[in-house]
């Protein structure tokens, strides 16, 4: 018998040994365990690859598989394997793995390839630098709002999956990945079914699964969504506050949607992950400040200092501005935009087309006008080359954000029309192009070698504005294109377009409501701002930053540094003035944040000064800065007045019934002194929502609050239709808590007064009421009293009925010494007329 040598001998051994010791392991995982032990003791290199991989170490198991992290020497980079067993099934397994590997979305972790390795499955996927999400929530203290923005990240990649016709089928806290850069992905696939198919009983985690799932049943898009609504409710339950104790409530709003997702039966879960994930997009804290301070969050930037284009050379004559323009709104893309609205068959899409088309042409023919008078101006010798260069930046940068628009509408679906519409109203300011303080030219000036990269990424940051103003924020390719334009900003080094590129990055994530991940770009972008001489850029950001940070911490400590910058915006010029309006309202929402009303009226009415002395028109978002001085006022016939300012100017801009003037009316109703004005103006402008935009979540505030007017009416079947207008409006992303609310209220009317009872003493139970508690949370506290006492009241328990109406008054004078309102008004004297009763 041959005798190995001393280094075999010893190799040997070591893989009996290992081999003893992990007599159940997969012999794959083995064979890497013996190399990677091989390697570093005897220097030896023997990989063990399947295919051109070469594993490298397993890093978990679960779903059917084992996974391996991996090289791939062709592409030189590291990778996943994951093998699985397909007992039998291999041909369906395999066809499955290809279709998922076609599923590119950026909240799913990446196939890279698919292919066979013996009786296995394999698939080769991005490996992730990261946590688990339980690892994520465990590591650190979160708050509610981080938990919830990642699980969104995740619920993302699940809806992708489900739009695939696939079904995850083992969603846990364990499989999601949150990388090192911030972003969610879904892994382990393993389990994954074709939507429709019927599963083994009790194949999964059973923490996570759904009742059908456990028993066998049709494994469809709810068993996903049982399983992501008892992960998120049990990250809610085991956060960590800042002092490390575990936080074992969970907010009320997040209660109800997870418990809708928990439902026994699936029929009574939400109707898809995407009316899921709009429920978790609208915090019930966002929409209480929305209605109780109008603006604060931007539409986009308000300044846009110019880049000019590479000196002209001599006197070139100027092309004819419409065939310049042609390309972005000429015959040919002016009629692609009618057939397209044309094909849009709803009311609200027949009504705009001419508002739409009148607004692109009339923009259109101030551009021409615009590059004849620069050429006109430079050809006579009033205005420098230079000059005449950034002019006509200015103008491309419009020429680039009007084509981005047209895109916008060419694409667009009724439910994305009102946006589109907003996005209309929101090109840059031709007049800008022709102030000569506008064309400020204190602001660094990029490298001669580097301003025609500088330029064209200018006009791309233009029409990704567009993007964001038109609702596209959300959308993954939106994002993506964000961090890409940032990364180029970067490698330019050019500040001024750095600091642009950043707001963009910074307002798409309030449009997404994420104000927390939008303070750090626009901190840099502030700094970046100032230190290249963009004021006016530098002083829109810190107001924005303002905002976001005094929504979300501190209100205190998100005005460090206001003296500063007042100082630097008192030397902008006139044309800043919209800016300067800014600067004064988004401090006024942070005072008011504080509890400072009267500071906040100070500072409103300061903006509204600098926007009636404003010059040209003004942005969506600053007209309705009036609204939110109306909020503050007390003398009636000044708040109405205000209110019809905002009113005016949204109408002027967007027409009377698009959604933002719809809200504004709205607003306006709910501070009427008068019962009977509040109910005909809100009944006016919330029928002509749910006449217009049937899609629109926001129907759900108006429509509660009719469905309370018609209960103080004495007309329960109008109540009935507006409570299950509320319900309705859940599908479109209306509040989760104002629909459970609705639905308790219509069992009552039904006649099943018991069955009322218990369903609002569960919402009363589960809904914050301390003095420590926000406003809000107390109002939906408030208001489930009141219908937990109607509710006592009709099952003939007199006692319960008062108990629960005295909580209810007495929360709402609490809520009504600091948030004073004629509608919470309204709910105290509901509460007191029925302890009056006999």
């Amino acid at each position: 018998m041959q005798r190995l040598p001393a280094e075999d001998e010893d190799s040997a051994e070591l893989e009996a040994a290992v081999r003893d010791a992990c007599p159940a392991a997969d012999d794959l995982a083995s064979r890497v365990v013996r190399s990677r032990v091989a390697a570093g003791l005897f220097a030896k290199h023997d990989r063990v690859r399947i295919g051109r991989y070469e594993l490298e170490r397993q890093v978990g198991q679960g779903g059917g598989g084992v996974v391996f992290a991996a090289w791939d020497p062709e592409l030189s980079r590291r990778i996943a394997i994951k093998l699985i067993d397909v007992h039998g099934r291999r041909e369906r397994v395999l066809g499955e793995a290809h279709a998922l590997a076609r599923l590119a979305h950026p909240n799913v972790v990446s196939i890279f390839d698919v292919g066979t390795h013996g009786e296995q499955i394999f698939l080769v996927m991005e490996l992730v630098d990261g946590a688990t999400l339980r690892g994520w929530v465990d590591s650190s203290p979160r708050t509610m709002r981080e938990i919830v923005r990642a699980y969104r990240q995740a619920g993302e990649g699940l809806a992708a999956a489900h739009r695939a016709g696939f079904v995850h089928r083992d969603f846990k806290p364990d499989n999601a990945l949150i990388g090192s850069d911030g972003r969610v992905r879904v892994v382990d696939f393993g389990l994954v079914h074709v939507e429709g198919s019927t599963g083994a009983p009790g194949v999964g985690t059973p923490r996570y699964m759904a009742p059908e799932q456990l028993e066998g049943g049709p494994i469809t898009p709810a068993v996903d969504e049982y399983a992501f609504c008892a992960a998120l409710r049990e990250a809610a339950t085991r956060r960590r506050d800042a002092s490390g104790t575990r936080t074992e409530t969970i907010p009320r709003w997040i209660e109800v949607i997870t418990a809708r997702g928990l439902a026994r039966d699936p029929r009574d879960r939400h109707p898809s992950f995407d009316v899921l994930l709009r429920a978790l997009a609208r915090d019930p804290a966002s929409r209480w400040k929305r209605r109780g301070l109008v603006a604060g969050v931007a539409i986009i930037g308000l300044t846009a200092f110019v880049v000019g284009r590479s000196q002209t050379s001599g006197k070139a004559a100027c092309p004819d501005g419409r065939t310049e323009l042609a390309t972005a709104w000429g015959p040919v893309a002016r009629a692609s935009v009618v057939a397209q609205l044309d094909s849009l068959t709803t009311p609200y899409a027949h009504q705009v087309r001419p508002h739409i088309l009148a607004a692109l042409d009339g923009y259109a023919g101030r551009w021409v006008l615009g590059q004849k008078a620069a050429c006109t101006a430079r050809d006579r010798g009033i205005e420098s080359d230079a000059l005449f260069d950034r002019r006509i930046g200015c103008l491309d940068r419009a020429r680039a954000a009007l084509a981005s628009v047209v895109g916008v509408l060419r694409r667009t679906s009724a439910d994305q029309l009102a946006p589109a519409v907003t996005s209309v109203s929101e090109l840059p300011a031709l007049e800008r192009c022709s102030d000569q303080t506008a064309l400020d030219d204190r602001i660094e000036p990029p490298p001669s070698a580097k301003t025609k990269a500088v330029a064209q990424l200018d006009r791309e940051l233009a029409a990704l504005e567009v993007e964001v103003r038109a609702g596209h924020a959300h959308l993954a390719e939106v994002r993506q294109a964000a961090a890409r334009l940032v990364e180029r900003a970067r490698a330019l080094e050019y500040r001024p377009l750095l600091a642009r590129a950043l707001r963009v990055t910074g307002v798409a994530s309030l449009a997404r409501t994420a104000r927390e991940e939008a303070i750090a770009p626009f901190r840099e972008a502030t700094s970046l701002a100032f230190a290249a001489g963009a004021d006016e850029l530098g002083v829109e950001l810190f107001a924005r930053r303002a905002w976001a940070e005094g929504m979300v911490r501190d209100p205190e400590r998100a005005l460090d540094g206001l003296q500063v910058i007042e100082a630097l915006a008192s030397r902008l010029p006139d044309v800043a003035r919209p800016t300067r309006a800014l600067l004064e309202n988004n401090v006024g929402s942070v005072e008011l944040a504080s509890g400072r009303p009267a500071q906040a009226r100070e500072r409103f009415a300061l903006a509204v000064r600098e926007l009636e002395a404003a010059r040209g028109g003004i942005s969506v978002e600053l007209a309705q800065v009036p609204a939110n001085l109306a909020l503050v006022t007390d003398d009636p016939v000044e708040r109405s007045r205000l209110f019809a300012s905002t009113i005016g100017q949204l109408t002027a801009k967007l027409g009377a019934d698009h959604p933002h003037t719809l809200d504004a009316r709205i607003n306006a109703a709910a501070t009427a002194d008068d019962a009977a004005v509040a109910q005909r103006e809100t009944e006016s402008a919330c029928t002509a929502y749910r006449a217009l935009h049937p899609e629109h979540g926001a129907i759900a505030d108006c429509a509660f609050d009719l469905a309370w007017f018609a209960l103080d009416r004495g007309d329960p079947q109008a109540a009935r239709t507006w409570f299950a207008a509320v319900v309705t409006a859940e599908a479109h992303g209306g509040d989760a808590t104002l629909a459970a609310l609705s639905r308790a209220h219509l069992v009552r009317l039904d006649g099943n007064a018991r069955e009322a009872v218990a369903a609002f003493a569960h919402i009363v139970a589960a809904t914050a009421t301390g003095a420590d508690a926000p406003w809000w949370q107390r109002l939906l506290a408030a208001e489930a009293n009141l219908g937990a006492g109607l509710a006592a009241r009709d099952a003939g328990d007199r006692s319960a009925a008062r108990v629960a109406f005295t909580r209810a008054a007495e929360t709402l004078d609490q809520i009504i010494a600091i948030k004073p309102g004629a509608a919470r008004r309204r709910a105290l004297e509901r509460a007191r007329r029925e302890l009056a009763a006999p």
